[in-house]
């Protein structure tokens, strides 16, 4: 088992006075409380007597001056900033003379000397900035994702959405905790878990945040929460029953059970030294470990801290031979042991005089076949970057998450998916004929207007959303958001055929494009798993297919240049490949390419096109979105009234492609 169960860490205790001293902080500024801007400091007084990193409490201390209660008056606000520092000044005073207690201590200089030991100077900065820095962050990610668990962080990006109705709020819970893992990944020489736990209530606090939405999402929040118990059940579990079959990330679980940092064995060699003391309690033990500090001697001497008989030593980092202290000892008559990881004897015991008593193997070594999905992840190199993008998506559909319909130039969005649910119930899969529209006595509608977003926004509904939220959903193409970049999903032409075209189907097909263009370059370029890249064409294709008939004949011809150009490159090997996608596109989306095909003059699409006349005022309307028109949709039926200004997503897009252009 684990010598830390005889530990109390000191970083759990951090994260308590770390909380202490932001909670009563909080309420001495609400109020200018002088007592409680006190006890604030005694917190950080002890947070800092605690473990060095809480100076980070202190740093972050200002950002909780955001949810002061300001007066108006100019005057007035000058008096409440003065009286807000004073009482900073005040917590400050009292944390700072707590911690000056350790300089009473004879070893105080250690500190500076560890921190040396541990810590990057500041120019670290500005010579080498990335590294440690990006594998560190990505080992976070790691540690929040398997031991959060995962359902955390789901939660606190869901939290985020709150940032335009909570912003101060949000911004400070976010600052306390990504600031202290941002610096110590930067300038930390060692990370550990246990290094970034004080900043994780703060992450709890935004995960909790994610509730105060509700309304549409309550259904999905208590799934969500049920699934982030058992997670949580599940790990605690295993860690106290079975740590080896607990789901700990890699490096956690190298030093706590696999490398010679971990303690399986200590406790089981205390029990049998103590049992030899009890039956000789005259004579005297001393016991040689490895090390000097740490794991080992002061893991064993924790469990015989009550029997002073015994003594503990260290006597070396690898033992080669037999240390003086150990041979003067038994010439002595004492009974005298050695306690080593089996990694660190570099000698041989018979050789040496040694006498194995017992063996305590520890937790099986994994390999990296043995590693979890997520855990490659994280450790890719692209993990950021698709963070992030995915980051940008969520902020790009924040509004549409929100409970509540806007009206669109297009809006049968909730009649399509409702005629598309009574076809199911029907049992008229797939789709053709929708029962209510044509003045009542139904239209032949999925048979030209193609139907996968409804297909869908049918899955959702199974989960009990409403239509509104089900069309809300199918507007953003989540394959296509993850894998293109964060300036195609802030295009203004996306939110324009969103939020006031209300084009659905051509939204997911904008999506798609990127898709299809990888998976393409991937079959042609890629030497190894040929196959899964041709079925992923063949998927993005029908995707295509069934989402936006004239996108499929906009799109096509640049699809043809774009495999062209590579293709050329020697590798006409491929073109096979790509016509099988082809026609496997083409046969998974045969329910609805032919009969649109076959069957057009039955119902009259061509005179449908026809009748539409692309007119100057429908063909400048775009144009006059990207020079930055505000769209205002009013309060209708009770509904929130919403602004999008398509200004505001042109700047982004521009500024974005700026910062690419200079990179």
């Amino acid at each position: 088992s684990f010598f830390f169960d005889r530990m109390a860490l000191a970083d759990s205790l951090l994260s308590a006075f770390g909380v202490w001293t932001l909670l009563f902080a909080l309420v001495a500024l609400r109020n200018l409380r002088l007592d409680f801007a006190m006890l604030s400091g005694f917190g950080l007084g002890g947070g800092l007597l605690t473990k060095s990193p809480a100076i980070f409490y202190a740093l972050m201390l200002p950002t909780t001056w955001l949810l002061a209660r300001f007066p108006k008056g100019k005057m007035e606000k000058a008096i409440h900033l003065i009286k807000l520092f004073a009482l900073f000044l005040v917590t400050l005073a009292i944390g700072w003379g707590l911690s000056n207690i350790l300089r009473l201590g004879p070893n105080f200089q250690m500190i500076a000397l560890r921190n040396k030991d541990y810590v990057f100077p500041i120019s670290h900065f500005w010579t080498n900035p990335k590294d440690p820095f990006i594998p560190f962050m990505t080992r976070s990610f790691e540690w929040i994702w398997s031991m959060g668990p995962s359902m955390t962080l789901v939660f606190a990006l869901v939290g985020l959405l709150n940032f335009k109705k909570y912003p101060k709020e949000i911004f400070l819970i976010s600052v306390w905790f990504l600031f202290p893992i941002l610096v110590q990944a930067e300038f930390a020489k060692v990370f550990t878990a246990r290094y970034i736990l004080f900043s994780l209530p703060y992450l709890y606090i935004l995960a909790a945040s994610a509730f105060l939405l509700r309304g549409r999402l309550s259904k999905i929040l208590v799934a969500g929460l049920i699934i982030l118990l058992f997670q949580a059940f599940k790990f605690d579990y295993l860690l106290l029953t079975a740590p080896e079959k607990a789901d700990l990330p890699t490096s956690e679980r190298t030093g706590y059970l696999e490398e010679w940092t971990a303690g399986y064995g200590i406790k089981e060699a205390a029990e049998i030294l103590q049992e030899e003391y009890r039956q000789d309690p005259e004579a005297k033990i001393v016991v040689g470990t490895e090390g000097f500090f740490g794991t080992l001697p002061d893991g064993l001497q924790i469990y015989l801290n009550d029997v002073p008989e015994i003594t503990v030593i260290g006597v070396g980092i690898f033992i080669e031979e037999v240390h003086p202290s150990l041979k003067e000892s038994k010439k002595a008559g004492n009974k005298t042991y050695l306690v080593v990881n089996n990694t660190r004897l570099k000698g041989d015991p018979e050789r040496l005089g040694l006498k194995l008593i017992a063996a305590y193997p520890k937790a099986l070594r994994t390999s990296l076949k043995d590693m979890k999905f997520f855990q490659k992840v994280f450790s890719s190199k692209d993990f950021i970057p698709l963070a992030l993008i995915v980051i940008f998506s969520l902020l790009a559909v924040r509004t549409l998450l929100l409970p509540g319909y806007f009206p669109m130039h297009d809006d049968l969005q909730m009649m399509r998916q409702l005629e598309m649910e009574k076809c199911f119930v029907d049992g008229q899969i797939p789709c053709r004929w929708v029962p209510d529209m044509g003045y009542g006595f139904g239209f032949p509608l999925f048979n030209f207007y193609p139907p996968l977003p409804y297909l869908v926004g049918q899955g959702i509904r199974l989960f009990g959303l409403a239509f509104t939220d089900t069309a809300k959903k199918e507007f953003f193409g989540r394959t296509g958001g993850l894998i293109s970049a964060v300036f195609y999903i802030w295009a203004p032409y996306h939110a324009l055929d969103i939020y006031v075209r209300g084009a659905m189907n051509e939204a997911w097909a904008l999506a798609l494009f990127p898709f299809i263009l990888w998976t393409s370059y991937r079959l042609i370029d890629e030497k190894k798993n040929i196959t899964e890249w041709a079925v992923a064409l063949a998927l993005s294709w029908f995707g295509l297919l069934t989402s936006h008939n004239l996108m499929v004949l906009m799109f096509s011809p640049v699809f043809a240049v774009w495999c062209l150009l590579f293709v050329g490159q020697k590798k006409w090997n491929r073109l096979p490949h790509l016509a099988v996608s082809g026609i496997l596109a083409l046969g998974l989306a045969a329910f609805f390419t032919i009969p649109a095909l076959i069957e057009q003059k039955n119902f009259g699409i061509l005179r449908l096109l026809r009748a539409f006349r692309l007119t100057k005022p429908n063909a400048s309307f775009p144009f006059l979105g990207l020079r930055g028109v505000h769209f205002r949709n009013r309060r209708r039926n009770g509904f929130p009234d919403r602004a999008f200004s398509l200004g505001s997503f042109y700047l982004s897009y521009s500024l974005l492609i700026l910062s690419i252009q200079k990179d």
